[in-house]
């Protein structure tokens, strides 16, 4: 059995795009692949905590030289980093808020690329992530249109997850429901496009894991 893990990050709970496009794919990775596992991380629900001094200074200490009370300060973080490595697949629900993804998110990413857990440095300098080549499905919602256009200099919310996602070693896709704002139309064209580009994701083929064994 195959461990696929869901992370929502959308504060909306009701009404979301990104939460509603998220559930569809999950539905058609269990529909296709009945014995695959989803462990969900939904940080709308249950927010993961913002960095702070005590913790930056616990992630910076060797773990030799970590005291008690500094191990306390890392559970949070050592945790999702093992319930990371541990996935097989990543599905990433996430709404772009002023051109970029919820603060929520950044702060669950900033506890999850650790030095020396999610990725190193190699002899070379080079950094060198963890996470093998693990697939990472995005799927992503925004207002406006940002894949094209005049505003696509302005998409900062796949062009950050890309870039983070693959230093830490995850091989990326996305899917994206855009325009929602510019009418129902227009979201439900969207909406239709997405789930037709969930089907031919590397994802849903198993083209990069077999979710089956």
């Amino acid at each position: 059995m195959k461990n696929v893990l869901v992370i929502e990050s959308s504060p909306r709970l009701t009404e979301s795009v990104s939460r509603a496009l998220t559930e569809r794919a999950v539905q058609m990775l269990e529909s296709r692949y009945p014995g695959v596992s989803v462990v969900r991380r939904d940080l709308g629900r249950s927010p993961v905590r913002h960095l702070d001094e005590p913790t930056i200074v616990a992630l910076r200490t060797p773990a030799e030289l970590l005291t008690s009370e500094q191990s306390a300060q890392l559970q949070l973080s050592d945790s999702l980093v093992d319930e990371v490595l541990s996935a097989d697949q990543l599905v990433i629900g996430v709404p772009m808020y002023n051109f970029g993804i919820p603060s929520g998110l950044k702060a669950y990413i900033d506890h999850i690329a650790r030095a020396g857990k999610t990725f190193r440095y190699g002899a070379d300098g080079r950094p060198e992530g963890a996470l093998g080549g693990k697939p990472a499905l995005i799927l992503g919602a925004r207002g406006g249109v940002y894949s094209e256009g005049p505003f696509q200099s302005f998409d900062f919310q796949e062009r950050y997850l890309g870039a983070v996602l693959s230093f830490l070693g995850a091989e990326c896709e996305f899917v994206r429901v855009e325009g929602v704002s510019l009418g129902p139309e227009v979201l439900a064209a969207a909406q239709k496009k997405a789930d037709a580009d969930l089907l031919e994701t590397a994802a849903l083929r198993g083209a990069k894991i077999n979710l089956a064994d």
